[in-house]
């Protein structure tokens, strides 16, 4: 029970089954299902356990039910598997990499420098880069910090400006 009244609800996802978050599924109702979400719970002030059951795995019914009608991401595994990359450009590594994030702990810096640098030296303007860098940000399972992304951000786009001879000044 929440600290205004409302419920919330956990299950575990089952294994193999992607399940999309979505923010006012129906009204007053969140479906929270991205790793980087996070929930106030008991012993919170104003928190408290109605239940002290184990969590559950959604049943297929909840599953179906919190799928977005009409998705049109739902791509038949018949036609995926059909699909058959031969050869990856380093254009599609770019896309690929601001779609499934930056990676673990270790890499994320690297990644994004290489993001970052790929981007720019494609002519994509510094504000798109900003915010595509954004968002592969948060696909990470583990996004950087605020000030460590900002640092990388502005070190890569200085090094771009010096690659063009262009300091920024008339």
């Amino acid at each position: 029970k929440t600290a205004h009244g409302g419920a919330q609800m956990f299950y575990m996802k089952p294994k193999g089954v992607e399940v999309e978050q979505n923010i006012g599924w129906l009204k007053g109702v969140d479906v929270k299902a991205h790793i980087n979400n996070y929930v106030v719970i008991a012993p919170s002030d104003g928190y408290q356990f109605v239940n002290h059951h184990k969590i559950v795995e959604a049943s297929k019914e909840l599953l179906k039910a919190i799928k977005p009608v009409n998705s049109q991401y739902d791509i038949p595994e018949s036609v995926r598997n059909k699909y058959h990359i031969t050869e990856k450009s380093k254009t599609a590594e770019l896309f690929e990499r601001i779609a499934f994030g930056l990676g673990g702990s270790g890499m994320r810096n690297n990644n994004l420098t290489e993001l970052i640098g790929g981007l720019l030296f494609r002519g994509v303007d510094p504000d798109a880069v900003l915010q595509l860098c954004r968002l592969t940000n948060q696909n990470s399972p583990q996004p950087l910090e605020e000030s460590e992304f900002n640092k990388t951000y502005t070190s890569m786009l200085k090094k771009e400006m010096r690659r063009r001879n262009d300091t920024g000044t008339t």
